[in-house]
C-alpha cells in the first residue's frame, strides 16, 4: 500500500458525496487533533485523484492552512467499491448525526444485498428467495447484536420515509416516536374494526326486529352517522356497554356548585353521582384510556375531586387542563376574589395512560360567541383539540353527562365515534336538534 503526499488542490471532490453537511465543531476538533499528533489515517483517492473517503480531513487541513495531505491510492475500483468504502468509513467514524448514521447503515446494507444477490429458499420457483447478505452479516460487520442491528435498520427505513422522524434530538427519541406511531396506527385499525362490528351488530338486530331503531329499545335515543345520543341516567345505560369498548372519556359532571353556594342543598349529590358513573365506566374503558373531567376550582383546591377519582381506581396526572376564555371574566365579589376567566379539568387514565398523539400545552384558549345552548356549555374547538390528542380515529368517545352535546359535535369534527348520555329531557332534545343541523 503506497502512501502519497498530494496538494489538496489537486484532489477532486465528487458532488454526490454521502455526507451533505459537516458540523463545524467536528472540523475544529479534528484540526486540533491533526495539529497535535498529525494525520493518523490518510485520505483515500482513486487513480484520477478523486476523493473516495476523507473529506473532513481535507477540510481540517485547509483550516490549518496546510496545502498538502497524505493519501492512499486505491486502483481498479468500480463505482460500487468506491461507494462502499465511503459509506463504511462514514458509519465507523461515529461523528455523523444519528439520522445520517442510520441512513448510512441502511444504504450500506442495501448495497451489500445488491452486490451479493439472493439465494433460493425452500422452493426456488417461488418468492421465498432471500438475500445472501443478511442482517446477521451486517450486524457482524458493524459490531452490533442481531436485535440492535435489526432495530436500527427498521428505524432507518422510517427516517428515510419520513425525514421529520430524523429531526428528533437523539436516536432514542426517534425510536420512541416510531414506536408511538406504530401503536397509534394499530389502535386506529382496531378502532375501525370495532366500529364496523358495531354497525354490523346494529344492522343484524334491526333485520331481526325492524322496530328497533336504537342501540337499545329500552332507552330513548338518536343516532346520526357515528354519533349516538341517549336520554337516560348514565347509571342505567353504562352497564349494557361492552367491556373495553370505550377509548376516551370527556365530561363535565353536574356538580351543582352554583346551586349549593346560593341556595344550599346537598353538596355531596353531584359527587355521589359522579363516583357511581366513574366506577361503572372503569371496566368499559380500554386500558390506558385518557380521561378529561371538568370541575370547580374549589374542588381542586380542597383535593376533593382528586380523592373521588383515586377512590374509583384511576391514575391522576400531575398537570391539569385549563380552558382559558380571554375577555370573559365573571365574579360575584370582584373586590374579594379573582375573576373567573377559565375552567379547569382533571386529567386521569385507566392504568398507565397512553402517550398523547402530539405534545400539547395545558392551556387552550377559546371564547363562546352568541347565545349558549346549555349553562355549562363547552367549546367545540377546545374539546376537538383534546379528542384529537387523547384518542385515535374511529375510537369511541363517551360523555356520560352530555348536556347539549358539544362533545358529540367535537367527535363528529375529528372522525371519532361519540356516545353521549343525558337524563334531562330538555338538554337531550337540544343536543338532538344541534346534531340534526
Amino acid at each position: 500500500m503506497e502512501i502519497l503526499t498530494l496538494p489538496t488542490s489537486s484532489i477532486t471532490i465528487p458532488p454526490n458525496r454521502q455526507r451533505k453537511e459537516i458540523n463545524p465543531s467536528y472540523i475544529d476538533s479534528l484540526s486540533e487533533s491533526i495539529k497535535c499528533i498529525g494525520l493518523i489515517n490518510p485520505i483515500i483517492i482513486d487513480d484520477d485523484n478523486t476523493l473516495i473517503a476523507g473529506y473532513c480531513r481535507i477540510k481540517a487541513h485547509e483550516a490549518l492552512g496546510r496545502l498538502e495531505i497524505a493519501a492512499i491510492r486505491k486502483s481498479d475500483l468500480d463505482d460500487w467499491d468506491k461507494e462502499v468504502i465511503e459509506f463504511e468509513e462514514n458509519v465507523r467514524r461515529q461523528n455523523l448525526e444519528y439520522n445520517d448514521q442510520l441512513l448510512a447503515e441502511l444504504k450500506l446494507y442495501e448495497m451489500y444485498q445488491q452486490r451479493y444477490g439472493t439465494k433460493p429458499g425452500l422452493y426456488a420457483h417461488t418468492s421465498t428467495a432471500r438475500s445472501k447478505w443478511r442482517i446477521e452479516d451486517m450486524a457482524k460487520l458493524m459490531g452490533f447484536s442481531y436485535g440492535k442491528m435489526s432495530e436500527r435498520l427498521s428505524l432507518a427505513r422510517a427516517v428515510r420515509d419520513d425525514p421529520k422522524l430524523g429531526q428528533m434530538k437523539s436516536v432514542s427519541q426517534a425510536k420512541h416516536e416510531l414506536e408511538r406511531r406504530q401503536v397509534t396506527a394499530a389502535r386506529t385499525i382496531i378502532a375501525a374494526v370495532k366500529m364496523q362490528e358495531h354497525k354490523e351488530q346494529q344492522a343484524q338486530a334491526q333485520q331481526e326486529d325492524p322496530s328497533i331503531e336504537s342501540p337499545s329499545p329500552a332507552f330513548v335515543s338518536f343516532t346520526k352517522d357515528n354519533l349516538t345520543l341517549i336520554n337516560a341516567d348514565s347509571r342505567d345505560y353504562i352497564p349494557i356497554l361492552a367491556d373495553d369498548s370505550v377509548g376516551c372519556l370527556i365530561t363535565d359532571p353536574p356538580w351543582n356548585v352554583a346551586f349549593d353556594t346560593t341556595f344550599g342543598g346537598n353538596p355531596d349529590e353531584g359527587f355521589l353521582l359522579t363516583k357511581d358513573v366513574l366506577q361503572l365506566l372503569y371496566p368499559k374503558l380500554q386500558d390506558g384510556s385518557l380521561c378529561i373531567m371538568y370541575c370547580a376550582t374549589r374542588h381542586l383546591i380542597t383535593g376533593k375531586v382528586y380523592q373521588l377519582v383515586q377512590s374509583c381506581g384511576y391514575a391522576i396526572y400531575d398537570s391539569i387542563h385549563i380552558w382559558y376564555k380571554p375577555s370573559v371574566a365573571m365574579s360575584s365579589q370582584p373586590y374579594r376574589e379573582l375573576k373567573y376567566d377559565y375552567e379547569p379539568a382533571l386529567v386521569f387514565s385507566k392504568g398507565r395512560g397512553r402517550d398523547f398523539n402530539y405534545p400539547m400545552f395545558a392551556v387552550i384558549s377559546d371564547v363562546l360567541v352568541g347565545k349558549r345552548d346549555h349553562p355549562a356549555q363547552k367549546s367545540v374547538h377546545v374539546l376537538s383539540e383534546l379528542i384529537k390528542n387523547f384518542s385515535v380515529e374511529h375510537d369511541l368517545v363517551i360523555d356520560p353527562f352530555m348536556g347539549s352535546g358539544s362533545t358529540l359535535l367535537a367527535c363528529h369534527a375529528t372522525g371519532r365515534r361519540g356516545l353521549g348520555i343525558e337524563r334531562d329531557l330538555d338538554s337531550y332534545s337540544t343536543a338532538v336538534y344541534l346534531m340534526e343541523q
